[in-house]
C-alpha cells in the first residue's frame, strides 16, 4: 500500500488494487449495517424466506419434445464420437429416453 503514496504507485495496477482492497474490506466490515439501512429506506430490497411449491414433474418429463430429442441426440453423439465420454450418468440417460412428456407442464 505504501507504493501508492509515491508517484510510481499511481500507475496501474497498484491504485486499482488499493481501491478494490478498501472496497472489499468496507463491504466485509460494514456490509450488514449498510444493508439494514438500505432495507429501512427501500423495504422491497429485503429478501425473506421463500417457500416454493411448484407443481412440476422432474426435469426430463417437463422438457418439450424438441429439447428432449436434442438432449438425447447430444448425449448419443458425445458417447459415440468422443471415446465414451458422458455428460449424463447411465441412469439419467435411461430416464431421459424412457420419460414421457407431460403436455400440460412444459418448461
Amino acid at each position: 500500500m505504501q507504493s501508492v503514496l509515491t508517484p510510481e504507485g499511481w500507475k496501474a495496477p497498484a491504485w486499482p488494487m488499493l481501491f478494490a482492497f478498501i472496497g472489499v474490506t468496507g463491504i466485509v466490515l460494514f456490509g450488514g449495517i449498510l444493508m439494514e439501512q438500505f432495507e429501512k429506506c427501500i423495504p422491497c430490497l429485503k429478501i425473506g424466506d421463500l417457500v416454493l411449491d411448484e407443481d412440476i414433474d422432474n426435469y426430463w418429463i417437463a422438457l418439450d419434445d424438441n429439447d428432449r430429442e436434442w438432449s438425447i441426440k447430444e448425449e448419443e453423439n458425445i458417447r459415440d464420437n468422443l471415446g465414451g465420454i458422458k455428460i449424463m450418468t447411465d441412469c439419467s440417460f435411461k430416464k431421459l429416453k424412457h420419460s414421457k412428456p407431460d403436455k400440460d407442464k412444459v418448461l
